[in-house]
Formats: structure tokens, C-alpha cells, sequence
């Protein structure tokens, strides 16, 4: 999946530090220019593959998450490593556009194939002013999983449909 994205607003004031981390306060992301994707696959047989939530800064750096089971966890955002996704940036003044590349298999669980749809929110947050916007809608925490926008996947060899080549609509 390519996710490309080009954002305004961006603080002018001068970094000379940089973390690959989110600071989070009462919930929400502060403290720096960044955004944030949530993302969670949807399969043909109506099950859901796990959350994730991927941070871009405009320094390069990006951090991903996974949301695994809350009776489990305290803290059920957990880190995920190694999952190949490829994150580009550029910055021209107040403006950064970026591109992430994220594997089909870092999004879903091993056997389910490609989702059909996903479930999905791009978030943006600024520094400067202290405004988030959001693609789903109004919302104050890019990690909301309970608000969140769907997109249907194409199928490559027949991109007009969202079913697989070999099966019927019912």
C-alpha cells in the first residue's frame, strides 16, 4: 500500500533535536509536527486484522504500532518492528510532503491474504498553532480507532472490482 500526502502549516522555527518517539499528553500527540496513520484491514470472510498506527515527522523518522488485545495489556499499543516500511520526505518551507510504503504483510495476519477494505484515518498535527485535522472527521486523538474512515481495495488484476478474479458477488 502507497500512501502519499502533502501537508501545510508546518512550524518555521528552527529544530535542533529530533526523536523518532511521540510525546502524548492526555491522549493526543504534542510538542512537534507530525502525522499519523491508523489503519486496520478487513477481510472477505468479515474478520478484522489488527490495528496499526504508523507516526511521520518530517525529520525522516516514523514509529509504528500495533493495538493488540487491552485484557492483555496494560498498555495495549505495543511497538512493531521490522515491518519494511519505507517512509521518503521532502520540506519547502511550511510545506512537507511524504510518502509511505507499507507492506501488504506488516498490515494483515499471516494467511488471511490481501484485505478487501480497510478501515483508515490520516491525522496531521501542528506545532505552531497546537490544530490537528483529520481525513474521518473531527477528532482530538490520531490513535481513535472507534473513528475512522474506510477504503476499498481494488483487486490489481481486475482494478474495477473489489472481489478476486476466481469468485462470484453474491
Amino acid at each position: 500500500m502507497y500512501f502519499a500526502f502533502k501537508l501545510d502549516g508546518l512550524s518555521q522555527a528552527d529544530v535542533r533535536a529530533a526523536k523518532n518517539f511521540v510525546t502524548y499528553q492526555s491522549g493526543r500527540a504534542w510538542g512537534e509536527d507530525l502525522c499519523e496513520l491508523l489503519i486496520q484491514p478487513m477481510y472477505k470472510d468479515g474478520t478484522y486484522g489488527p490495528t496499526m498506527h504508523i507516526v511521520a515527522k518530517p525529520n525522516g523518522s516514523n514509529w509504528v504500532e500495533r493495538k493488540l488485545d487491552p485484557r492483555l495489556y496494560a498498555d495495549p499499543w505495543q511497538p512493531f518492528e521490522a515491518t519494511a516500511i519505507r517512509f521518503a520526505t521532502t520540506l519547502q518551507d511550511a510545506t512537507w510532503r511524504g510518502e509511505i510504503a507499507i507492506p501488504w504483510k506488516a498490515l494483515g495476519e499471516s494467511g488471511k491474504g490481501r484485505p478487501t477494505m480497510l478501515r483508515f484515518n490520516f491525522v496531521q498535527h501542528r506545532t505552531a498553532t497546537g490544530e490537528s485535522d483529520s481525513w474521518a472527521g473531527p477528532i482530538d486523538f490520531g490513535r481513535d480507532e472507534n473513528f475512522m474512515g474506510l477504503l476499498l481495495v481494488r483487486d490489481p488484476e481486475n482494478p474495477g472490482m473489489a472481489i478476486g478474479p476466481r469468485e462470484t458477488p453474491r
